[in-house]
């Protein structure tokens, strides 16, 4: 890790990255520790196992569509800005929409997002990561991200208890 942290910290592309790509876990961390609670209170009928099923088959078309998406922009980056922009607009709408159906589609676009940004951020991360010690740098970015993660859920957690769930999905942005 020691090795990680100063690969970094002489990196300064690469630090400025790994900082700007900690920011999405803010966008990301309600909708993905909460939907189960989010769904059962605006349904009568328990769906959360319909709604995990439509999550993994977001999930792929998200891992799918990426690359395919990212081969057709010249710059990396606007598929970054992109799916931030998707994502925390569909979480808003999913969040709005008292339509069951409606909210959960915004959910699953949002689903998508996250899944084609993570792959995104992957690819966008080994590409620059020009060492021989990029399994550790690749783990120190991940405890980062993790930390952040944490706190996120943290600070979403507080704002659930005391305002809402939904006030938690939309305020967090």
């Amino acid at each position: 890790m020691k090795l990680g942290f100063s690969y970094i910290r002489e990196s300064k592309y690469l630090f400025r990255l790994i900082l700007s790509l900690l920011p999405l876990q803010i966008v990301l961390s309600g909708p993905a520790s909460q939907w189960q609670l989010f769904y059962n209170d605006r349904s009568q009928n328990m769906i959360n196992g319909y709604i995990a099923i439509a999550i993994t088959f977001a999930s792929m078309i998200g891992h799918y569509i990426a690359p395919r998406v990212i081969s057709k922009l010249k710059v990396r980056t606007n598929f970054l800005l992109m799916t931030t922009v998707f994502n925390g607009l569909s979480i808003i709408l999913a969040v709005i929409f008292e339509s069951l159906l409606i909210s959960v589609t915004m959910f699953l676009i949002h689903v998508i997002a996250m899944a084609a940004e993570e792959v995104s951020r992957y690819s966008f991360l080994n590409d620059e990561i020009h060492s021989d010690k990029r399994a550790t740098i690749l783990s120190v970015f991940n405890t980062l991200e993790s930390g952040v993660t944490v706190i996120c859920f943290f600070i979403i957690g507080i704002i659930s208890d005391n305002l809402s769930l939904n006030a938690a999905w939309i305020f967090h942005r």
